[in-house]
């Protein structure tokens, strides 16, 4: 008797707890809306954008190198690559002391450049369409 007292007792326990703790959400879907269906583009002239989306990839840029007095001749490398690193968008030989102009096609959504000239190394802001560099006072020649 003691046993079937126990039993029971568990089983109304369970069986509040089952109804108790259940907690029930109403799900209530979205109305369907008939949608216009776009057929599928067959080729690339088909494709509908915004008359303001860019379809170019990649841009052109004019890099202004400003030269810089010097005694001494240096002659390095001047490369001009992504924030970082992955992409090399120009790579020159340059002498220090004088001006140069370069245009160059960077990646579209490039809004800063990585310019390194032997071990100096500046990250260079694009301004509309120009790059523009300048060898820094606190650049000592070697």
């Amino acid at each position: 008797m003691i046993h079937h007292t126990g039993r029971l007792i568990f089983e109304v326990t369970v069986i509040l707890l089952f109804f108790t703790s259940c907690d029930k959400t109403i799900i209530t879907e979205a109305p369907i809306t008939k949608s216009v269906e776009t057929p599928a583009a067959l080729n690339f002239k088909d494709i509908l954008s915004a008359s303001s989306f860019d379809w170019r990839l990649t841009r052109m840029v004019k890099l202004i190198v400003l030269g810089t007095p010097s005694s001494a001749i240096v002659v390095k490398s001047l490369k001009v690559s992504s924030i970082d690193g992955s992409e090399v968008f120009l790579t020159v030989l340059l002498d220090a002391e004088n001006d140069y102009s370069f245009n160059m096609l960077i990646s579209s959504q490039s809004l800063k450049v990585k310019i390194t000239f032997g071990s100096l190394v500046k990250t260079v802001d694009i301004v509309g369409k120009t790059v523009s560099f300048d060898y820094s006072n606190n650049f000592l020649i070697n």
